[in-house]
């Protein structure tokens, strides 16, 4: 249960490959129940939305289903998801895996008021299973519910997607330069992303080599003081705010690139980690959530300080002078594909 692309996200391309990977699954039946992505624009209709929802969920009821797979966020994604997780347990009467993505749930229980707490413990508690993105999560959990049973499956990519192709071909299909370094950065502009820290560390990068470019793929509430932080630092010729781009160009723009980099303050387990790495590119970026379980070696990339433009800036100018494996990269990245990641969700519900 939860959204497929678009819009493209963590969690609906965790859907979109399980159904896709799924479809031809002789042990398992496997269906989407669709979630929107995009928020209502008041309490009205949003109420109206989810009491449509309810009933449509009410109707599995007639349908043979053993498990129910709810993928859930913090906050308000975690608010819409309690119906589903009390309809299961007491009215389905059907088996729960509860799956926790994003890295802000520690954040989001010790802030809320004890009525919440309880909401959110009982919904735990009720599960039969608790997924979570990375190992990093457990001993949080652990202090919050009893649940017994506690699996860490990450993210990952579709490698029939995501893999090495030329970077000169890349580069004269998207019109960029040959002569220049670029580090390639996708995410949403938000606050938790990082990107001032990855513009500040630029514009010191630059004092030492005028040949990097940065380019910065993604839209968000933060662009237009994001552009107005690159034009007064006058780096219109080094950091490139693209904007949003087709996800089946996501591959191009990645293998154009020389070193993927994400600056960001607070993260899960980020699929487009997983991506870059699938092409063969380097890792530069916050060692935060989930991401130092991946990057166990400076083979695959370097963590920097989260929050920190200087230690991000010596990690970026790092990754530069180094002469990167790429086919070590590439073949690590292998056990991050979705084949992988799918087999350990067929087990899942084989046992559950």
């Amino acid at each position: 249960m939860g959204p497929i692309p678009p819009p493209y996200g963590g969690v609906s391309v965790f859907l979109e490959n399980t159904l896709k990977y799924g479809f031809n699954n002789n042990k398992l039946n496997i269906n989407i129940f669709l979630r929107p992505t995009i928020g209502n624009s008041n309490i009205f209709s949003f109420l109206i939305n989810e009491l449509r929802l309810i009933f449509l969920f009410l109707c599995i009821k007639n349908n043979d289903y053993d498990i129910i797979h709810i993928h859930t966020a913090s906050y308000w994604s975690f608010y819409k998801n309690l119906p589903y997780i009390f309809i299961t347990k007491y009215i389905l009467k059907l088996k729960i895996i509860l799956h926790v993505h994003g890295g802000g749930f520690k954040d989001f229980y010790y802030d809320s008021n004890f009525i919440i707490k309880s909401l959110i413990r009982k919904s735990l508690n009720i599960s039969d299973c608790l997924v979570l993105t990375s190992n990093c999560w457990i001993p949080i959990f652990k202090k919050i519910t009893t649940i017994k049973k506690i699996i860490v499956i990450t993210n990952g990519f579709d490698e029939r997607k995501f893999n090495l192709i030329d970077q000169l071909k890349c580069r004269e299909k998207l019109s960029l330069p040959n002569d220049k370094k670029i580090f390639i950065n996708i995410a949403y502009l938000s606050e938790e992303k990082g990107h001032k820290f990855l513009i500040d560390a630029m514009n010191n990068i630059i004092k030492y080599n005028k040949n990097i470019l940065c380019i910065i793929i993604g839209e968000g509430l933060l662009r237009n003081s994001l552009e107005k932080k690159i034009n007064e630092l006058n780096l219109k010729n080094h950091v490139l705010l693209k904007g949003s781009i087709d996800h089946s160009q996501i591959p191009l723009w990645l293998n154009a690139g020389d070193i993927f980099v994400l600056p960001s303050i607070i993260e899960g387990n980020p699929t487009v980690m997983f991506e870059a790495m699938g092409c063969g590119k380097p890792f530069v970026g916050s060692s935060v959530g989930g991401i130092p379980d991946v990057i166990t070696s400076g083979d695959y990339g370097l963590l920097s300080i989260p929050g920190n433009s200087t230690d991000l800036e010596e990690k970026m100018f790092l990754a530069l002078q180094k002469n990167w494996d790429i086919p070590k990269i590439l073949i690590y990245s292998k056990k991050f594909s979705w084949s992988n990641i799918f087999n350990k969700l067929e087990n899942l519900y084989l046992e559950t």
